[in-house]
């Protein structure tokens, strides 16, 4: 069982490389209720129509393959009632980590704003670090994917919390070779909050590893 608060997500470590990833300080949502039929999407307040989705990927690919490890991710979320998109950068300066329990790489990143401060977490679990395609539901869970909105420290256990592990929730990347050793990915997704109340939509994301 992944013991969902049980990680602590790691800052960069480098202070130039924090302004590299910064992104427009938004006021997220709180989110919406709703029955395990009905949820409330999440989606960050400032969310637009148009999106920078494919310039924020470039960002990551550039940036992460100068690295000498580390993982940057780009989520766009989607507010489905309204066909806005965001794109959030999520960089973690670390290696990926195995851990024996749950028997996956963790990889945890901070959204963070121009000061700074943190705008969200997220965390992703991998079986294994090859090509290939890895999907996570509350029922298989060789990918896992949370993401937590909140300026506060990373908590898996919050009730705001959206897993891949819950109820009705799906995640499914596709991780392909990017040469030296590295791996670059595309997903999709649906996470339910801890409390069943609200959801975010991965509309899309991208993921470079630097091992």
């Amino acid at each position: 069982m992944l013991q969902t608060g049980a990680y602590v997500a790691t800052a960069f470590k480098k202070p130039s490389v924090t302004t590299l990833f910064t992104v427009l300080l938004l006021q997220l949502l709180v989110a919406c209720g709703g029955s395990s039929a009905s949820h409330g999407s999440t989606t960050p307040s400032a969310a637009s129509t148009t999106d920078d989705f494919e310039a924020k990927k470039a960002k990551v690919r550039d940036v992460v393959s100068g690295w000498d490890k580390g993982s940057g991710i780009v989520i766009r979320f989607l507010k489905e009632s309204t066909g806005e998109r965001l794109s959030l950068i999520f960089g973690d300066a670390t290696a990926p980590v195995w851990k024996d329990e749950p028997g996956l790489w963790i990889i945890q990143g901070l959204a963070l704003a121009d000061d700074d401060s943190v705008l969200g977490h997220v965390l992703l679990g991998l079986s294994d670090l090859r090509p290939g395609s890895y999907e996570g539901t509350h029922e298989r869970s060789n990918a896992v994917l949370a993401v937590l909105l909140s300026d506060g420290q990373w908590n898996g256990q919050d009730p705001d919390a959206c897993w891949s592990v819950n109820p009705n929730s799906f995640f499914r990347i596709s991780l392909r070779d990017a040469g030296d050793g590295n791996l670059v990915g595309d997903f999709q997704g649906k996470l339910v909050s801890n409390d069943d109340n609200s959801y975010l939509t991965i509309d899309a994301g991208y993921i470079y590893i630097n091992r």
